[in-house]
């Protein structure tokens, strides 16, 4: 795990990798509930053996990316971008998913002060193969900014 004050203290750690401190069981109920949300009900998201929806995987990253990258102090933060989504394995109930991250860029916006964090994110599985691979962009407003 990355843990740090500020986002700007992310620019030492730019190229460093961090892992999510815990892993999410990908559950039947919680496929469940990500279809009745997102009406992906396609036959083969439902069931004991069912295969997660890809885009609960997306879902779940920045939920598991709080827990590899750690910021302490900043006022707000928004998601810009997720893109270079790609679904390597298929996920299955009773799977549990982790995430691999590694910060690629920190840049202070021009336009206010505030900075862009880029991230490279695996979601892996217990085996540590890639089930879905990522790029996240948020943007943090320093703690000056309130």
């Amino acid at each position: 795990m990355i843990s740090v004050l500020e986002p700007s203290d992310l620019a030492a750690f730019v190229g460093a990798e961090a892992e999510s401190q815990d892993r999410i069981l990908i559950s039947e109920p919680l496929i469940n509930a990500f279809i009745a949300v997102s009406g992906d009900d396609q036959p083969l998201h439902r069931g004991a053996d069912a295969i997660a929806p890809g885009n609960l995987l997306v879902a779940l990253t920045p939920r598991l990316l709080k827990r590899a990258i750690e910021i302490k102090n900043f006022t707000g933060a928004v998601t810009a971008r997720m893109d270079r989504i790609a679904f390597r394995r298929p996920v299955h109930v009773g799977d549990h998913l982790r995430l691999r991250a590694q910060i690629v860029r920190v840049s202070r916006l021009p336009s206010r002060s505030a900075l862009r964090v880029a991230v490279a994110v695996d979601c892996v599985l217990a085996t540590d193969a890639p089930a879905a691979t990522l790029r996240v962009i948020d943007v943090y407003n320093a703690p000056s900014d309130a």
